[in-house]
């Protein structure tokens, strides 16, 4: 089952039980998705594509969260953590943080990548490597750190 499937049949079941802001999150969701297929003219995203999408509307829930919290409104905060949690469900589980340096020195030695000038190459290795497990922002911090 896609995940796009499995959004519609969640969908249904927070409308049965009444769960409003489960229901906002997954809503959110397939509006997304639903324009992705709309440019593509298919009828369902690839589940990869979803990923991206779905890993996409968690970034920005994280993001409104915290614009929330320092304007002190913790109420709406607590509201798109919910979200975020909801959508997170849908995504593979993330790498913790000791791994992905075991990982990121892995590959800096495989590459064989000395200074910054190998940045771009050990970088791109690294995110089709973990696709959807790990933030970008955080391996590039990690490979910058490696490669310094």
């Amino acid at each position: 089952m896609s995940i796009q499937e499995q959004i519609n049949i969640d969908i249904i079941k927070s409308m049965k039980n009444k769960d409003s802001e489960r229901l906002e999150a997954l809503r959110a969701a397939k509006s997304a998705l639903l324009l992705e297929c709309s440019k593509d003219g298919r009828n369902i995203v690839e589940d990869d594509k979803a990923i991206k999408i779905i890993a996409k509307l968690v970034k920005q829930r994280k993001d409104a969260s915290e614009i929330y919290v320092s304007q002190k409104r913790n109420d709406l905060a607590q509201i798109e953590i919910n979200q975020s949690t909801y959508l997170q469900t849908y995504l593979p589980e993330q790498i913790d943080s000791n791994q992905l340096v075991i990982i990121v020195k892995e590959v800096v030695q495989e590459m064989n990548a000395k200074s910054n000038k190998d940045f771009g190459r050990c970088m791109s290795f690294l995110t089709k490597k973990l696709k959807g497990r790990a933030e970008g922002k955080v391996i590039s911090e990690l490979l910058k750190k490696e490669l310094s």
